[in-house]
């Protein structure tokens, strides 16, 4: 168990910090009469954003990882 959240760590770090962030997004935003569909509900906020969140994370990693191998490469 624990090799399994070591090896995903920054996978879970961003979707943590990306429910938080849409949490916050709902609590400090929102939707005022309700009829924005992600916005109006904290969980589907919350879960969007966390989604939002891990898809940016694997962007990120996918992108170092490229930039590391370019690197390696070279020399």
């Amino acid at each position: 168990m624990n090799q399994l959240i070591q090896r995903y760590r920054w996978y879970l770090l961003g979707a943590i910090l990306g429910g938080i962030s849409g949490y916050i997004y709902y609590a400090q935003i929102g939707c005022v009469n309700g009829t924005c569909a992600i916005t109006s509900n904290p969980w589907r906020s919350t879960v969007y954003f966390a989604v939002l969140g891990l898809l940016l994370t694997n962007i990120i990693l996918d992108y170092t990882k490229k930039s590391i191998s370019k690197d390696d490469a070279t020399i």
